[in-house]
């Protein structure tokens, strides 16, 4: 029984010390999905999650939340934290914007298209809303003439644009594949239902 015991408590002593030395990578990945996040990252969430919980009104600790769960890829969490934000202060433009990226990247493309259309109500030379608004419109409606219009005004808004020179010859790019589509092919994507 005892030459038994020895080998058992060898095997536990060599699993607890593996165990310890990666207890700190145990805590790079945050709980509720999504990406991964560093150490530091972690500890900055749990700090600001603190800061909320005793102070629902401190704006400034709900967008940080919100931009280190959006640099996560935490998108759901990011999004509950900007509409906080926006609780407090319907009105920027950035953060509005923010949401609107992270609802696109959980397929919520309706939602992300209102999010960038009220960011560019606010501020009409917003270029990031524009741009993320042709986006999506692109890639997540199929709607070619809609992110054409977006593109259109964003290069017409915001000339300072720096991204100009390459989006403008995208707009000429895709200009050019519509002249080209066959007759009956249609890019538009889904219309507003009555």
């Amino acid at each position: 029984m005892r030459r038994m015991i020895v080998p058992i408590v060898l095997c536990l002593f060599v699993l607890v010390s593996l165990s310890c030395g990666k207890k700190e990578k145990e805590y790079t990945s945050y709980p509720s999905g999504g990406g991964s996040i560093d150490l530091e990252a972690y500890q900055k969430i749990e700090s600001l999650k603190k800061i909320v919980s005793k102070d629902r009104n401190n704006r400034k600790a709900w967008v940080m939340l919100g931009n280190l769960y959006f640099d996560a890829n935490q998108n759901a969490e990011a999004v509950k934290a900007y509409r906080e934000a926006l609780r407090l202060d319907p009105n920027d433009p950035n953060v509005l914007t923010d949401m609107g990226i992270c609802l696109r990247r959980l397929g919520r493309a309706d939602e992300a298209i209102e999010a960038f259309r009220a960011a560019i109500r606010l501020k009409r030379d917003h270029y990031q809303s524009r741009y993320n608004l042709g986006l999506t419109l692109l890639h997540d409606k199929n709607d070619l003439q809609g992110a054409l219009s977006a593109w259109e005004e964003l290069l017409e808004n915001v000339p300072s644009f720096p991204g100009r020179d390459n989006l403008a010859q995208r707009v000429e790019a895709l200009k050019k594949m519509t002249t080209e589509m066959p007759a009956g092919e249609s890019h538009k994507g889904e219309t507003k239902k009555d």
